[in-house]
């Protein structure tokens, strides 16, 4: 019989992975009182840094802002006044 996954809530996953960014405790260290294995946490700290801007604005609103700041950066505008993205 095979295993099923795990699978576990939004919440729990952020809760864990909030406290992996403000600490300076090893994963695995973090990981073992609450059952998950340290590979997996290392994988919702990579998610959470790669698509956090995604939640405080949608998908669609992030990429109109990367699209417009690469406008912005190549813009006569830009040269003229010189000012950062």
């Amino acid at each position: 019989m095979a295993k099923s996954r795990k699978q576990y809530s939004p919440e729990f996953t952020f809760q864990v992975t909030l406290e992996v960014l403000k600490s300076d405790k090893p994963l695995s260290e973090i990981a073992r009182p609450y059952d998950v294995h340290p590979v997996t946490v290392s994988n919702w700290k990579q998610q959470f840094i790669e698509k956090g801007a995604e939640v405080f604005g949608g998908k669609e609103e992030v990429k109109n802002y990367e699209r417009r700041c690469r406008i912005w950066s190549t813009s006569s505008a830009r040269k003229k006044w010189r000012l950062p993205c």
